[in-house]
């Protein structure tokens, strides 16, 4: 018998600045990053806009967690973090 867990939520991406705001996201390689999608993977930010991203969660076995995804923005040294825990 196999148990999965699956969930699905959304986050808003938010474009503070002034100009287009191209964003990718960088797959997770830590423990349980795989068991996360996000759509899309990458998009643009208009300025002072907001860009949704689904966010769908898949694992045969529940585990504690806490795991970050990042976001590489364009003209920006930092990427944008995503925590994600299991509380």
């Amino acid at each position: 018998m196999e148990v999965w867990l699956t969930a699905a939520s959304q986050v808003k991406l938010i474009n503070l600045g002034d100009t287009d705001a191209p964003f990718t996201y960088s797959p997770s390689t830590a423990s349980v990053g795989f068991c996360f999608k996000f759509a899309p993977e990458e998009d643009t930010g208009a300025p002072g806009g907001t860009q949704t991203a689904q966010i769908s969660f898949s694992a045969t076995i529940v585990w504690r967690f806490e795991e970050e995804f990042q976001f590489s923005v364009a003209g920006s040294p930092m990427s944008a973090i995503l925590t994600i825990n299991d509380s």
